[in-house]
C-alpha cells in the first residue's frame, strides 16, 4: 500500500482515509463500515462524524486521493516520455 497523505499523528482525516484504503484493499467494499473503520483508527464511530459527515464523504476523499496518485504517475510517465502514448499505458498499468 501506497501511503495516502502523509498522514501523522494529528491528520485524523488522513488516519481515516488511510484505514478506509487499507479495508478496501484487504476486505473488499463490504468492510467498509463506519464502525469498522472507527475501530482501524482507534476511535468510536460517532467521533468519525467530527471529520467527515457520513461514510460516502470518505470515499469521496479516498477517491481524490486515488486520483491525484493516478495524475502523478501519468504525469511522471508524461515527463519521462513526452507524447509517448504506450509510455503513459505501462504507467498507468503499473500503477492500477
Amino acid at each position: 500500500m501506497t501511503d495516502l497523505a502523509d498522514p501523522s499523528a494529528t491528520d485524523r482525516p488522513g488516519q481515516i482515509v488511510t484505514a478506509a484504503r487499507t479495508l478496501l484493499e484487504q476486505e473488499g467494499p463490504e468492510a467498509l463500515t463506519m464502525r469498522r473503520l472507527a475501530a482501524r483508527v482507534g476511535i468510536t464511530a460517532p467521533s468519525l462524524y467530527k471529520h467527515f459527515p457520513d461514510k460516502s464523504s470518505v470515499v469521496n476523499a479516498l477517491a481524490g486521493v486515488m486520483l491525484r496518485e493516478t495524475a502523478e504517475a501519468l504525469e511522471a510517465a508524461e515527463a519521462a516520455a513526452p507524447g509517448s502514448f504506450p509510455a503513459l499505458a505501462t504507467a498507468y498499468r503499473t500503477h492500477a
